[in-house]
């Protein structure tokens, strides 16, 4: 993830917090000259996610912090431990800290939360996606936090794939139509993913696929299809119908997954299993930023 990505939303959010005058507290402490170190450190165990957006957030505000790493990308951390050292002007650190602490606390509790779902998934070929259930201004760090925590990448908006749902089929008509001239129009470079919840539509889906690839053998049609709202024993037909049909499409699963029944839904055999939850209810990881006082 390039830093002009990002650059831009954190200078928002220290903007957010510091308002027109700054921080009046350290500005009428006279606490500019004074030099300070501070280290973030974890109240409970958790992943790590985020260290990367750390310096230069601070570095906004001064370009002479610094920020020395004692944690890895998606390790794992016990209470009390110390994870960030920082270094440089002390306003500079104060006026920073609670937005370095509420985005890792965030990304620290994606993180920690989709670590424990994916190794539920030990044993299966399911992956976990992250769907675009994020708060606005959030999304890329939300994202980058799942991925972190070891879900594979969903689309980030959308502009990274075609996905038609049932309003699009209000819309535009009959799916056999509008599944060819989307191919059309997109081209090969973009994938076509397909939204069901019965099992009649998705026999219409491969139908409609079928014939496209008897005209046009060499033409790509659905590349996946979101099955939604499907009790297990449907997802599994679902699954075995997507398997027998003449070219590889596959399989995502959403709606009403949680981590108790996640299993389940891995057994029938789908590929992807995405959840909102991962990012719109999150539990942050409570974390403190301490100064060292010599």
């Amino acid at each position: 993830m390039f830093e002009v990505q990002y650059r831009r939303i954190l200078e928002q959010w220290l903007l957010e917090d510091l308002g027109v005058e700054g921080d009046v507290t350290s500005k009428h402490l006279g606490l500019g000259g004074v030099e300070a170190a501070a280290s973030i450190v974890a109240r409970e165990p958790g992943v790590v996610a985020g260290l990367k957006f750390v310096e230069p957030l601070f570095k906004i505000l001064d370009s002479a912090c610094k920020v020395e790493t004692r944690v890895e990308e998606g390790s794992d951390f016990e209470s009390g431990a110390s994870l960030l050292l920082l270094t440089g002007p002390a306003t500079a650190l104060l006026g920073g800290e609670r937005t370095a602490l509420n985005l890792l606390s965030r990304m620290f509790g994606i993180a920690t939360r989709v670590n424990y779902l994916v190794n539920q998934l030990e044993g299966f070929s399911t992956r976990l996606l992250p769907t675009r259930k994020t708060l606005p201004g959030l999304r890329l760090f939300d994202k980058y936090a799942a991925e972190v925590g070891g879900a594979s990448r969903h689309r980030y908006g959308l502009n990274d794939a075609i996905m038609i749902k049932d309003n699009h089929v209000a819309l535009s008509g009959q799916f056999d139509s509008i599944l060819e001239s989307a191919r059309e129009s997109a081209g090969h470079m973009l994938i076509i993913e397909v939204e069901c919840d019965t099992l009649e539509q998705l026999k219409h889906i491969l139908a409609a696929d079928r014939s496209m690839l008897k005209r046009m053998p060499r033409t790509r049609g659905v590349d996946v299809v979101l099955l939604d709202n499907m009790r297990p024993g449907e997802l599994a037909e679902a699954v075995s119908l997507l398997k027998s049909h003449p070219r590889v499409i596959l399989s995502e699963a959403s709606g009403g997954i949680r981590g108790d029944n996640l299993r389940e839904i891995a057994s029938t055999g789908v590929d992807f299993i995405s959840m909102g939850a991962l990012t719109h209810s999150v539990t942050p990881i409570d974390l403190g930023l301490d100064f060292l006082v010599s």
